[in-house]
């Protein structure tokens, strides 16, 4: 029964690990192809309108990364810097800034560049808005699109007959392990068979001889 329960455990813990490498979000680990989107939620802003900056990493890295946020004005002063925590689920992150409070907020053309940093690479994206202190009877509401994207990254993530191949490799790996134990485990038993094999073949002689030498 003890022999069938451990062989059960690995068994157990092979299908885990096959599963496991076949998880997308295992993916990180062996290298990805991130992107980043970024955008305002309007293309121009007027006195204190509220500037709601979103976007997303892809895929989703997992938890524990931020974004930094830069915007600066047309003279290239940084006018607000923030460090937002990315969703490791999702991807998604996203911040409001409200314009003014600086003479730094002047009429002009306003760049936004968000920068993603974790597993081992660095992906920037770069989006512009303009901004007027003076306050307007109607702003745009249209979701701006002129961008541009620069981006470094690793390799690509794996195929899925690349996971596979990797999953296959790893739960055969398990299963040799057990298996080379359990043959070392039957040597040494077989060793002792035959070690304590003539010491008993030994007392069961003497114990016939002293029983004759009674009689």
């Amino acid at each position: 029964m003890r022999i069938h329960y451990s062989e059960t455990l690995v068994i157990g813990a092979a299908v885990v690990s096959f599963l496991i490498l076949l998880t997308p979000g295992f993916m990180p680990v062996l290298g990805a192809t991130y992107i980043v989107t970024l955008q305002t939620d309007k293309s121009a802003y007027y006195g204190a309108q509220p500037i709601t900056i979103s976007g997303a990493v892809s895929p989703p890295p997992g938890p524990g990364t931020t974004i930094v946020i830069v915007m600066k004005n047309p003279s290239g002063i940084a006018v607000g810097i923030e460090d937002n925590p990315v969703n490791g689920t999702t991807g998604t992150f996203s911040e409001v800034t409200v314009p003014g409070g600086s003479a730094n907020w002047v009429a002009g053309t306003y760049s936004v560049n968000g920068t993603w940093g974790g597993n081992g690479v660095l992906v920037s994206k770069l989006v512009t808005f303009n901004y007027s202190p003076t306050t307007a009877t109607a702003s745009p509401t249209t979701t701006m699109t002129r961008s541009s994207t620069t981006s470094s990254s690793t390799t690509a993530v794996p195929p899925v007959s690349v996971r596979l191949g990797l999953a296959l490799l790893f739960t055969v790996a398990i299963l040799a392990t057990y298996v080379a134990a359990r043959r070392m485990a039957r040597r040494a038993q077989a060793r002792r068979v035959a070690i304590q094999g003539p010491e008993r073949k030994g007392v069961a002689v003497s114990l016939q001889r002293r029983s004759c030498g009674r009689t």
